[in-house]
């Protein structure tokens, strides 16, 4: 037999459900509406019949399923948000090497154009032992110009 208990216990759940709703704002109150009015409905229900005729079970299982739905869409929403910052840090990075790409040429010498078709046409295995060492300091100087550039734009 079900007890008034069950149904205070309904009732909490799902007003704790709704502040924590509530306090995500408009938008996440918009989005998990239909998760909750389920459970809301019946528990309005169960609370106008008396104790001993309420189907709690059906209560608490409306209630489950809101609270797996509520976990899921909260999922959704960081995912969102997650690709959210992703793009706008992929933005960034964009505009970074644009700026890169406007500023004074590369300081250093320039590597010979037979180098550099070298390096970009062959993985450092495909070269020749003589020709790996100079490959790399030309690499790595071109990764210390980038990253210096990097600095001053940024202000690091």
């Amino acid at each position: 037999m079900p007890t008034p208990h069950g149904v205070e216990r309904c009732a909490d759940i799902l007003l704790s459900m709704r502040e924590e709703i509530s306090e995500a704002g408009n938008f996440v109150a918009g989005e998990l509406a239909a998760p909750i009015e389920k459970p809301h409905r019946i528990l309005r229900r169960s609370a106008q019949i008396p104790p001993e005729t309420v189907h709690i079970h059906a209560c608490d299982d409306m209630l489950t399923a809101a609270l797996r739905k509520f976990g899921f869409r909260i999922q959704v929403r960081i995912l969102k948000q997650l690709q959210a910052v992703d793009a706008r840090r992929a933005k960034d990075t964009q505009r970074i090497l644009e700026e890169i790409a406007k500023m004074s040429p590369v300081v250093g010498p320039t590597p010979p154009m037979e180098m550099e078709k070298t390096v970009m046409a062959a993985s450092l295995s495909r070269l020749r032992e003589s020709q790996i060492l100079p490959a790399l300091k030309t690499l790595h100087a071109s990764q210390d110009t980038v990253q210096q550039r990097t600095v001053q734009i940024c202000g690091r």
